[in-house]
């Protein structure tokens, strides 16, 4: 009866461990990726201004941050656009606090409509981020920062992209999960500044790590 015991436990200690293993290995895979090693979405000929060096384009830098868990070099002192890049604008400014206006394309950036404020804070070496609105169309939250993801919008006419980056306290949420639970939140922001046109290059849901050195 003992010897089935141990048995038992053993068989138990194995597949935690080679659980934990696989989990392990999962977090150490390198989420980066590039589609394109040779050529950039630019006008033939006009491959002068174009980012190929890894270390360079746009994602990689941002992986990097997001690895030293700075994402106040990723989101202060910026404007973002929401996902549809023309409803709301969000303005950070160097201390992560944000304006949240309502424009359009019809819109010009002085006639956008102020609709609420948020933030960008740290708890105990924890990322959080928090909007409240004054406005239906606009949603008032608050969530730990737990996952993040970048890639780059590409339009083949023009010489300069857009950093889209995507944020929430929940790794890959289906539409279907967040309406059966709505504390999951998943935010698209779109930098509103183009940056040089690069490969095409991009991570997805990567774990927000605690800070470790001081702020």
């Amino acid at each position: 009866m003992k010897f089935k015991t141990l048995l038992i436990m053993n068989l138990i200690i194995l597949n935690f461990c080679g659980q934990s293993k696989i989990e392990k290995e999962e977090d150490e895979v390198d989420p980066f990726y590039i589609k394109s090693d040779n050529e950039c979405y630019l006008n033939k000929g006009d491959n002068l201004d174009c980012k190929k060096k890894k270390n360079e384009v746009a994602c990689f830098e941002t992986l990097s941050d997001l690895k030293k868990s700075r994402l106040d070099n990723i989101f202060f002192g910026k404007v973002w656009m929401s996902s549809d890049q023309q409803t709301h604008f969000y303005h950070v400014d160097s201390k992560g606090k944000v304006k949240i206006f309502e424009g359009g394309p019809d819109k010009l950036p002085q006639q956008r409509l102020l609709v609420g404020r948020g933030k960008f804070y740290v708890v105990n070496k924890k990322w959080y981020y928090e909007q409240v609105c004054q406005s239906n169309g606009c949603e008032s939250f608050n969530i730990q920062i737990t996952y993040l993801g970048c890639e780059l919008t590409t339009d083949l006419t023009e010489s300069n992209v857009l950093r889209f980056i995507e944020f929430g306290n929940r790794k890959l949420i289906t539409i279907e999960e967040n309406q059966k639970n709505n504390k999951y939140k998943l935010i698209s922001f779109t930098q509103e500044q183009p940056i040089k046109n690069q490969i095409f290059n991009g991570f997805i849901s990567t774990k927000v790590p605690s800070i470790l050195e001081k702020r």
